[in-house]
């Protein structure tokens, strides 16, 4: 952003050269940070300033919010600049994100959780049935926290984590492959927080959604750990 077009030379002088100064401002930032700056931003979002608003007047709106994020130092601009608003605003468009903008008195964050799990059950699809034996009567203490969930009037307890993994269109995967390669990555943690919401809030959780940013998805997480 605030370049001036135009075509600018690079002159090669040995076996590397370096980028433009331009390319290496945009690549400031890793992945892992970029990642972390996005999540600070779906944290801090405050859904129920969209209702109403048309689609299209969501990247205004969010704008706006940010502008108080900088002016109280939370986030410096370079930060805020990095994240990928438009995927923000596509996820937002979605029937999960319109549910989070009309049902925003019923999204609560940052939910930490702390319970004891037969060692047993923890690993049940990565151990043997010898191995398994040998923990029986063993138990672990798992602690996390639960990033975002919707306790909804009608009765659903719905579990979402965003998540940032990349989307790679040169990898020799297709966009499905990685997503559900992702999903299978993330199946284990997301079960462990759906049976300790379930616990903490004393009914089932009726879904789980992972939202992947950077794929432009919402993908349900079925097929989960069984820790009862």
């Amino acid at each position: 952003t605030g370049q001036k077009a135009g075509i600018q030379s690079i002159r090669f002088t040995g076996d590397t050269f370096q980028a433009p100064r331009f390319v290496r401002e945009r690549q400031a930032y890793k992945a892992a940070q970029i990642g972390t700056f996005t999540h600070y931003v779906m944290q801090q979002l405050d859904f129920s300033a969209l209702e109403g608003l048309d689609e299209s007047d969501y990247p205004t709106a969010i704008q706006e919010q940010a502008q108080a994020w900088l002016a109280a130092g939370f986030m410096e601009a370079s930060q805020w600049e990095a994240v990928k608003l438009a995927s923000i605003c596509q996820f937002l468009a979605s029937d999960l994100g319109q549910v989070l903008i009309k049902q925003a008195k019923s999204l609560h964050r940052e939910q930490a959780f702390s319970y004891r799990l037969p060692a047993a059950k923890l690993f049940a699809r990565q151990l043997g049935a010898d191995q398994l034996q040998e923990l029986a009567g063993s138990q672990l203490l798992v602690h996390g926290v639960v990033d975002n969930y919707l306790n909804l009037p009608d009765g659903r307890l719905i579990l979402i984590d965003y998540k940032t993994d990349r989307y790679r269109p040169w990898a020799s995967l297709t966009k499905s492959a990685q997503i559900d390669q992702i999903v299978d990555k993330y199946r284990f943690q997301m079960s462990l927080y759906a049976r300790a919401l379930s616990l903490a809030k004393g009914k089932a959780v009726t879904d789980v959604y992972l939202v992947l940013l950077d794929f432009d998805q919402v993908v349900p997480v079925t097929d989960l750990y069984d820790f009862e």
